[in-house]
């Protein structure tokens, strides 16, 4: 695990063998999670989370 970050975002580089995933400090953190609410409208709808899966299924971390 690797620790870094810019701005105000500090991220976690959660790494093995078959995957490489880089996530927010604070989804690890159950203090700073819990103070984290949802907006009162969604920023962005399923189609396009579908979409942004099929991009990055069709360009792995290995290629970026």
């Amino acid at each position: 695990m690797r620790k870094f970050g810019c701005w105000d975002t500090e991220y976690l580089d959660l790494s093995s063998p078959e995957l490489r995933q880089a996530v927010p400090a604070w989804m690890v953190d159950a203090d700073r999670c819990a103070q984290m609410t949802c907006g009162l409208q969604p920023a962005g709808d399923l189609p396009a989370l579908l979409e942004l899966l099929r991009w990055l299924e069709q360009h792995p971390v290995a290629d970026l």
